[in-house]
């Protein structure tokens, strides 16, 4: 706005190396710039974005035609699948769009894939090879300036180079109004015999009016008439607002110009078309139902607000219960009341998944390893949802294990997957974990060495005992021997041979 930047020419500026050259120079192009050129060169358009960003780009699917707006993983790992989707969803619908159609009301009408004719420019779910025939519909809603000019009018497929070119001729300019004509065109039929019928139009006669003269207003006045129109007698609102009166009765007009959608109701009162939207459709379309005086009339099999809740419990059944037994079913979905129930179908609880991982487990060893109680019948019919996989996912909510006849352990898990309406998903590892082989000779002659080893080591340990314990009773005597004192006394009852006796007088005369 405060042309700091050069706004984008739409023009192709790339390098011989496909690099654009004028990003530093002109600003980004503009929602309606990438609208001209997606219908100029009838492309269609994909957005991958994160989810944070795709209300946003939603958005834009009505304003550039032929687009789709896709959810893209933080890690981008879905974008093959996202394109793939997204590719499919455009391939398999058609839809017509009207270029330089000014002061030409166009309308489509056609039966799609079903019996009922609708009014819809476009047809969805469609296969290769089939075709719908579109009826259409021009309708001049103004008159050129001159009174009379010539268009070229295209109708065209949105995403293909097919066009149809309508050639048309405004003539609005007549000689209707010559008093000749007027003249031969009183009391005219279509004026019921009370009017001049002028230029498509009826000029009344006294007392009569009204588009086609058919009211009489007799003694009273047009206001008199009008007074029947109004709905609240208090007010001098006629036809609340939303129409005119004729001849003492409402005649609606439409909610906004050109859309075809009028009001209806004795007095105007109603709008069929304020109803709450489910799917972008009012009332979530016919096939649910219809809008009545700002109420949704729901068909047989569908309830709420906007039609928008299926009273099918088919997608609630599990083991042929409701939501397992676990909660309650609304609108096709499971709503939990025991807490420690989750899933689906309330058929996941936090001390379950043994029990989950047995109702896996046939299918999980048929497709895996072509084995367990299905045969390949079985296992193609009841299995569609399980795959090998070389490593399991980590969006498993429980991890199963099995132990086979060979002592293989076989590792399996399963989830719902978000993506694609949460439907069941199983998988197997591929490579089980099996023990090594026994090897029995190995083992025989292993436990046979063992013996004589251990024999012969508790000969030496015994041997090498003795051993020890002789030398310390060897070493002990020698060192008592050593130590030895021996009593040098007289033995108490030895006697000499010889006696020797002493005089006790001896020496005393002296």
């Amino acid at each position: 706005l405060g042309g700091i930047v050069k706004p984008n020419d739409g023009l192709c500026h790339l390098s011989l190396d496909g690099m654009y050259t004028e990003s530093s120079n002109q600003d980004y192009p503009s929602i309606s710039q990438v609208a001209v050129k997606a219908k100029e060169k009838n492309v269609n358009i994909i957005f991958a974005v994160t989810q944070d960003q795709k209300p946003i780009y939603d958005q834009l699917k009505p304003i550039i035609a032929g687009s789709e707006t896709g959810i893209l993983a933080s890690d981008s790992q879905n974008i093959v699948k996202l394109v793939r989707d997204n590719y499919l969803a455009i391939t398999s619908k058609v839809e017509l769009i009207v270029e330089n159609s000014d002061n030409v009301d166009v309308k489509f009408k056609t039966k799609c894939l079903g019996t009922e004719m609708k009014d819809t420019n476009k047809c969805e779910n469609l296969q290769i090879g089939q075709s719908v025939n579109f009826s259409v519909t021009l309708e001049v809603k103004s008159c050129p300036p001159k009174g009379q000019e010539e268009k070229v009018l295209k109708i065209k497929p949105v995403g293909l180079y097919d066009t149809l070119t309508v050639n048309l001729t405004f003539k609005c300019k007549c000689d209707c109004e010559s008093e000749a004509i007027m003249e031969a065109n009183k009391n005219h039929p279509n004026c019921n015999g009370n009017g001049t019928y002028v230029c498509g139009m009826c000029v009344c006669n006294e007392p009569y009016f009204g588009d086609k003269c058919d009211c009489n207003k007799g003694t009273g006045t047009i206001a008199d008439k009008e007074k029947e129109c109004i709905q609240d007698k208090n007010t001098t609102i006629i036809c609340n607002g939303r129409g005119e009166c004729n001849c003492g009765k409402c005649i609606c007009r439409e909610r906004q110009k050109g859309t075809a959608q009028f009001y209806t109701g004795t007095y105007c009162e109603c709008d069929d078309y304020s109803c709450p939207y489910y799917s972008g459709l009012i009332c979530g379309g016919l096939s649910r139902g219809q809008c009545d005086c700002g109420t949704c009339k729901c068909n047989e099999g569908f309830k709420g607000k906007n039609c928008g809740c299926s009273t099918d419990n088919t997608t609630c059944l599990y083991n042929g219960e409701i939501c397992n037994g676990q909660g309650t079913c609304e609108c096709g979905k499971c709503t939990c009341t025991n807490p420690k129930y989750f899933g689906p179908q309330c058929q996941e609880c936090d001390n379950c998944g043994a029990k989950q991982c047995r109702t896996h487990r046939d299918c999980a060893l048929c497709v895996g390893f072509k084995s367990g109680e299905l045969d390949a019948n079985q296992c193609k019919e009841q299995c569609g949802h399980t795959t090998a996989v070389p490593e399991l996912s980590k969006k498993g909510i429980t991890n199963c294990e099995y132990v086979d006849s060979n002592g293989c352990f076989i590792y399996f898990t399963y989830f719902y997957d978000q993506d694609n309406a949460n439907q069941l998903k199983v998988e197997v590892l591929q490579e089980p974990d099996c023990p090594p082989e026994v090897n029995v000779l190995a083992i025989v002659l292993g436990v046979i060495a063992g013996i004589v080893f251990f024999g012969i080591l508790l000969l030496l340990i015994w041997k090498l005992f003795t051993t020890i314990s002789d030398k310390r009773e060897l070493a002990r005597f020698e060192k008592e021997a050593q130590n030895a004192k021996w009593d040098t006394g007289e033995n108490p009852i030895y006697k000499k041979a010889t006696s020797t006796y002493k005089n006790p007088m001896f020496g005393k005369n002296k």
